[in-house]
């Protein structure tokens, strides 16, 4: 076959390709892809090896997508950035947080007078450093991650006098990037907690803020949402108020307030429903009691986003919050939303919420550049918890702190932004 020709079936393939990961239909698009890999090397090698790096990431394929993003850099130099930055991400995923922060210096080498870039990224860097201390005495294949949370950040956990849990739902008029259906996704979240339990964990909403025992805001300020260290990178955050038990490490919560970020800290742009639900999971997993993050980065749990997550609890999460309450002294058992509690409505009855507006929209999503025609000359892309005596606030947790955006939101090879925000 001739080069044109290769050229040519080369750019026929990326366009079917195209939609069909525009589509989240990442195993489709991957055969494809794999085919135009065949005619290597042609024009579009480096989108095709991008783009496969990309859907083996999406695909939960590590490996695969470290070995394809250094294929794409081969074939060509201008991806050499932004995939620097998507092969860190991918070993971060690994759990080798040597060779991510290794990637990492690199990517700032790319671009050795951005602040910004050199600050975002040594802030993951920070992070990696501390994750792979707390990692060093997890078993990322245990039944569950509740011994290492207890050693290394504390614990705690809500009373069971103090169930059913009250919840307050601040106001989210005119806020940019709440889902329509935020109630069902926070509803869902806390019931998906609830029944991982066993039951031990129900909720009711109420119609004022002094009568929670948790509150949720939305926000699409990023800096409403800081963690104590200064590194701005998360997505959601818990603050928990608990009290020590004397003889135990696992402390009395007395209440726990939460905000969640509905945009991409970096920018601006609204989060998926997907990506909403694994933070609401996992910030809700934090005010249970959850002090910490798991090693493995299949969990909810774990310190950041990653391509292993679904937008649901793992089989660790849901017997770590099991260990947490079965474990629990008895002091008076409730009834499954029932106790000595004033009747308030359920959770799924929304009434009239307290509130206030917050902050201001951003704006919308842009497309993303096509792939090189054939025969046209190459264009650059576009550069994509020790506790503390109650009543002493405490954040016990690392701030939540994804999502880390996953190699190319969009189908085609483009320049990441700034390092995306954190996730976990």
């Amino acid at each position: 076959m001739s080069t044109a020709a290769k050229d040519d079936r080369v750019y026929q393939l990326l366009s079917q390709a195209q939609p069909l990961i525009s589509a989240k239909k990442f195993v489709e698009a991957r055969k494809l892809l794999k085919e135009a890999a065949t005619y290597d090397p042609t024009l579009n090698s480096g989108n095709v090896h991008s783009s496969l790096g990309f859907v083996d990431h999406q695909l939960g394929d590590l490996e695969g997508a470290i070995k394809e993003d250094q294929l794409a850099m081969q074939f060509d130099p201008k991806f050499v950035d932004e995939l620097t930055w998507n092969v860190a991400l991918a070993y971060k995923d690994l759990g080798d947080y040597d060779k991510a922060r290794e990637w990492i210096q690199k990517y700032i080498q790319t671009n050795p007078n951005d602040a910004k870039r050199r600050q975002e990224a040594e802030g993951l860097a920070k992070k990696l450093g501390e994750q792979a201390g707390f990692n060093a005495s997890q078993s990322i294949r245990g039944p569950d991650y509740l011994d290492s949370l207890v050693q290394q950040h504390g614990a705690g956990r809500w009373p069971r006098t103090s169930f059913p849990l009250k919840i307050f739902v601040e106001k989210s008029d005119g806020i940019f990037g709440v889902p329509a259906d935020s109630m069902r996704m926070l509803q869902d979240s806390f019931e998906a907690w609830n029944r991982a339990s066993g039951g031990l964990l129900p909720v009711q909403l109420v119609f004022k803020p002094k009568q929670a025992d948790i509150t949720i805001q939305w926000t699409n300020n990023p800096n409403k949402v800081s963690a104590h260290d200064g590194v701005h990178l998360e997505q959601g955050i818990t603050r928990v108020m608990q009290a020590p038990t004397p003889g135990s490490m696992i402390g009395n919560i007395r209440s726990a307030d939460i905000i969640l970020l509905t945009v991409s800290r970096e920018d601006g742009k609204p989060l998926s429903d997907d990506q909403l639900k694994a933070v609401c999971l996992h910030e809700i997993g934090h005010a249970f009691g959850l002090g910490g993050h798991s090693a493995n980065s299949s969990d909810t749990m774990y310190f950041s986003s990653s391509a292993r997550q679904l937008p649901a609890l793992s089989h660790r999460d849901k017997m770590t919050i099991t260990r947490l309450y079965a474990t629990m002294p008895v002091a008076q058992q409730s009834q499954f939303g029932m106790n000595n509690r004033p009747a308030v409505p359920s959770f799924s009855q929304s009434p009239p919420q307290m509130g206030y507006p917050q902050g201001q929209g951003y704006g919308g999503q842009s497309s993303p550049p096509a792939f090189q025609q054939p025969y046209q000359q190459p264009y650059p892309q576009q550069s994509p918890y020790p506790q503390q005596p109650y009543p002493q606030q405490q954040p016990y947790q690392q701030p939540y702190q994804p999502p880390y955006q996953p190699p190319y939101q969009q189908p085609y090879p483009q320049q990441q932004p700034y390092p995306p925000q954190y996730p976990r």
